[in-house]
C-alpha cells in the first residue's frame, strides 16, 4: 500500500514539473510588458516568439489569440529548441486578423504543440531551409492551405507531423484548398495525421495530402484522408505509406506519380480509383497487404467523370515509358470497373501473386484488363487464362474475402479464404491495427490479420503510450543482452524525456532522447554509479506532456 501511495504522490508531482529549463506563460488577459510568469503572463504570440529564447517553453493558456503573420525563428539546435505549446490541447486557438491573408511561419528547431489554427493563408508554413521541427496535436481549419512547406533556398528536412488534423480548407485557385500542401520535404514523417473536407473550385485541386517537387525519404504512417474534393493522397515522388486509409474522396485514393512508392497495410475505398501509378521509371511501385474496395461505386458530385471504378491501375499507354508495379497479399474487392487495370502492357506488371479478386460489378465482367486483353472471374487462378497469359498469379484466386462488413469493417470473418493463404516474403510484421503477423499458421491476405477485429472507417482516438513497453523488466545491467532498460513502440523523431525515481520520490537520473527512438537507462544514477537493487519508478514523457508512469525492478 505504501508503495502505491508513493507512486500516486510521485505522479502528482511529476505532472506539474517541466522538462525545460524555463517556462513562460501567455494569456488572453495578459500584457506583453509583464514578466511572462503564470501570475503575470504575456499577451501575444509575437511576444512569446521574440522573448522565450532557445531551450525554453512558452505555454499558452486557454482562449483565442488573434495574430497577423508571425515568423517563429526557432531555437539554436536539437538540444536547445524553442517550444510553443497549448496548456490544454486544442484550447488555445490562433485566428488570423485578416481572413486568409496571414501565416504562421515556423523555422528550425521548433516544437509546436497542441494548437487550433483558423482562417490563415497557411495555417502552418514551414520555411525553406528549416530543419528539426515537430508539429504535434494541432488542428487546422478554414485556411487556404492547412499546412504548407516551401522549397525556397533548400528543402525543409527532418520535419515530424504527429497527430495533425487539417480540414475544411478552401480556395478557388489551382494547387490550393489542400489539407497538407508539401511543396518539398526530405527525411520527414507524417504520423497519425488526418485531412478531410478540403475543397477547391479548381477541378484538379482540393487534395487531402498534396505533395510535390522534392520529396525524398518521406513516410506516411497511420494517416487518414477522406471526403476531399480531389485526391486523398496526390504524391509526386516516391514515398512510403504504412497503415494509411484513403476514402470517400472525389477522385483517387492514392495517386502515386513517382515510381518506387511502397504501400503496406493501406486501404482505399469509395474513391473513384483506389491506387494509381502514373509516372514511368525503373523503380517498382509496390503494394503489399493492401485493400482496394468499392472504388467507383458511389457517384461523387465533386468530380465529373474522374478516374472511375478501378481498384488498382497504371497509366502506361497514357504517358509512355516503362512502368513497374507489384501486388502481393492484396484484396481487390467490388470496384466499379476492373479490379486491376494495366493500361500499358504486361511488362508493366512486375509481380502479381497471392492476391484475392472479388468482382461484383454489373458494368463489366472484366476483373483484370491489360491493354485490350481482359480476364473474368473464371480466368483467375493457377493454370487458368490469366496465369497462362501473364506468367503471374499462380497463387492468386477469385473469392469473397468475407469481410466483417463490406461497407465499414474490413476485418476477416472466421472461414475467410484470406486466412493463412498469403506469402511471408516481404510481408509486414504487423497488420494495420498493430497486431502481430502471422496470427495463425500463415500470413493473411489483406490489411488485417484474422482476430484483430478489423477497424472503424473513422480515425481512432490515439492513446500515444498505449503500446509503449519498457523492457526487460526485471532488469539486470550486467545480465541483460546489452545492459540497458529501454522502450518499444515509441514514435519516430520525437524527443522523449526519461526520469528514474526511487520509491521515495528522489530523482535518480534524467535522460533526454535525441529523436532517435533509442532512449534507455543503464542502471546508473547521475553520478555514474550503478544503483542499488530494488524497485524504481520511471516516467517517460513526450514534448506534448503525454507520459507513462510505471515501475521497473533492478536486479544485480
Amino acid at each position: 500500500m505504501k508503495i502505491w501511495l508513493r507512486l500516486i504522490f510521485l505522479s502528482m508531482v511529476i505532472s506539474h514539473s517541466s522538462l525545460f529549463s524555463a517556462e513562460y506563460f501567455v494569456s488572453t488577459t495578459g500584457n506583453d510588458s509583464n514578466l511572462g510568469t503564470l501570475a503575470s503572463p504575456w499577451l501575444t504570440l509575437t511576444k512569446a516568439v521574440t522573448s522565450t529564447g532557445a531551450g525554453n517553453t512558452a505555454t499558452f493558456l486557454d482562449g483565442d489569440y488573434t495574430t497577423g503573420t508571425v515568423t517563429i525563428a526557432g531555437g539554436t539546435g536539437v538540444n536547445s529548441k524553442l517550444t510553443l505549446r497549448a496548456k490544454n490541447t486544442g484550447s488555445a486557438r490562433f485566428i488570423s486578423n485578416s481572413s486568409k491573408l496571414r501565416e504562421i511561419q515556423i523555422g528550425s528547431f521548433t516544437d509546436f504543440i497542441g494548437f487550433k489554427i483558423q482562417d490563415y493563408k497557411y495555417g502552418i508554413h514551414i520555411i525553406g531551409n528549416a530543419q528539426e521541427i515537430n508539429v504535434t496535436d494541432c488542428n487546422i481549419s478554414a485556411c487556404v492551405n492547412g499546412v504548407f512547406t516551401e522549397t525556397s533556398g533548400s528543402v525543409p528536412t527532418k520535419i515530424h507531423f504527429l497527430r495533425v488534423v487539417s480540414h475544411d480548407n478552401t480556395s478557388a485557385n489551382q494547387s490550393e484548398g489542400k489539407g497538407f500542401f508539401l511543396d518539398g520535404i526530405t527525411n520527414s514523417i507524417l504520423e497519425d495525421c488526418e485531412a478531410f473536407n478540403n475543397y477547391s473550385d479548381y477541378p484538379g485541386a482540393g487534395d487531402g495530402f498534396g505533395c510535390y517537387d522534392t520529396l525524398t525519404n518521406v513516410q506516411y504512417k497511420g494517416c487518414y484522408s477522406h471526403n476531399n474534393r480531389h485526391d486523398g493522397f496526390d504524391i509526386w515522388q516516391a514515398s512510403t505509406f504504412i497503415n494509411c486509409r484513403s476514402y470517400d474522396n472525389g477522385d483517387q485514393g492514392f495517386k502515386a506519380w513517382g515510381a518506387g512508392s511502397t504501400f503496406t497495410n493501406c486501404i482505399a475505398y469509395y474513391n473513384q480509383t483506389g491506387f494509381n501509378t502514373l509516372t514511368p521509371g525503373a523503380a517498382t511501385t509496390t503494394l503489399i497487404n493492401c485493400n482496394a474496395i468499392s472504388n467507383g461505386t458511389v457517384p461523387h458530385s465533386w468530380v465529373a467523370g474522374g478516374s472511375l471504378g478501378y481498384g488498382v491501375r497504371t497509366d502506361g499507354d497514357a504517358v509512355g515509358g516503362t512502368f513497374k508495379i507489384s501486388l502481393k497479399n492484396c484484396i481487390l474487392y467490388g470496384n466499379g470497373r476492373q479490379e486491376l487495370w494495366i493500361r500499358g502492357t504486361i511488362s508493366d506488371l512486375a509481380e502479381e501473386n497471392y492476391n484475392i479478386f472479388h468482382h461484383t460489378s454489373t458494368a463489366t465482367t472484366d476483373v483484370i484488363l491489360v491493354g485490350s486483353s481482359s480476364f473474368a472471374t473464371a480466368d483467375i487462378g493457377a493454370g487458368k487464362a490469366w496465369n497462362t497469359f501473364s506468367g503471374k498469379g499462380g497463387y492468386s484466386f477469385a473469392a469473397n474475402p468475407m469481410f466483417i462488413s463490406s461497407t465499414s469493417n474490413f476485418g476477416l470473418q472466421l472461414g475467410s479464404p484470406a486466412i493463412d493463404t498469403g506469402t511471408p516474403i516481404g510481408a509486414p510484421l504487423y497488420d494495420i491495427a498493430g497486431n502481430i503477423r502471422p496470427a495463425g499458421l500463415g500470413y493473411e491476405i489483406g490489411a488485417y490479420e484474422y482476430g484483430s477485429g478489423g477497424g472503424p472507417t473513422v480515425p481512432p482516438t490515439v492513446d500515444v503510450f498505449s503500446k509503449v513497453k519498457g523492457f526487460p523488466n526485471p532488469f539486470n545491467p550486467a545480465g541483460s543482452s546489452d545492459g540497458f532498460f529501454k522502450f518499444a513502440n515509441l514514435y519516430e523523431n520525437t524527443y522523449y524525456n526519461l526520469k528514474i525515481y526511487t520509491m521515495n520520490g528522489e530523482l535518480v537520473r534524467e535522460i533526454y532522447d535525441s529523436g532517435t527512438n533509442n532512449i534507455k537507462w543503464d542502471g546508473k544514477n547521475s553520478s555514474g554509479n550503478v544503483v542499488a537493487r530494488g524497485g524504481y519508478v520511471y516516467v517517460i514523457m513526450d514534448p506534448a506532456g503525454n507520459k507513462k508512469v510505471s515501475k521497473v525492478m533492478l536486479l544485480k
